[in-house]
């Protein structure tokens, strides 16, 4: 992939001399190509970065090393599996709930409770891109 000057894609996308989409494309296919390439000298960088203080200087950058975080998992506790399964059904329950309040119902349990709908957001739109071979 040759070297582009991403800023003035953009300044040529808003300045009306680039095709918006093509340049969309070509930016996510930098994005790709500079996530893999990160990933490719991550760890080349952490042992690299593990021969120095935990804060330090180096090539005009400040560097901080932190160390990776806990991650706990509950999975093979009984209680938590049922307690999740709950909660699971509780949403599915208020989703449903949502999509007849939606159709101007309203939705009751087996004692004749209001179920209360769950609250929606909406994420923003996207585009998906593939580059034909």
């Amino acid at each position: 992939m040759e070297i582009l000057n991403l800023p003035q894609l953009v300044q040529d996308v808003f300045d009306g001399q680039e095709d918006p989409l093509k340049a969309y494309a070509i930016a996510k296919e930098y994005e790709k190509s500079v996530k893999e390439c990160l990933e490719a000298l991550k760890e080349a960088a952490l042992e690299e970065a593990s021969t120095y203080e935990k804060n330090f200087e180096h090539a005009g950058f400040k560097f901080e090393r932190r160390d990776g975080k806990a991650t706990y998992s509950y999975k093979h506790i009984d209680s938590w599996n049922e307690a999740n399964n709950k909660k699971k059904h509780i949403e599915t329950t208020a989703k449903d709930a949502f999509k007849a309040y939606s159709q101007g119902k309203t939705m009751v349990d087996d004692q004749g409770e209001v179920i209360e709908p769950a609250h929606v957001t909406y994420s923003s739109d996207s585009l998906v891109i593939k580059k034909i071979q």
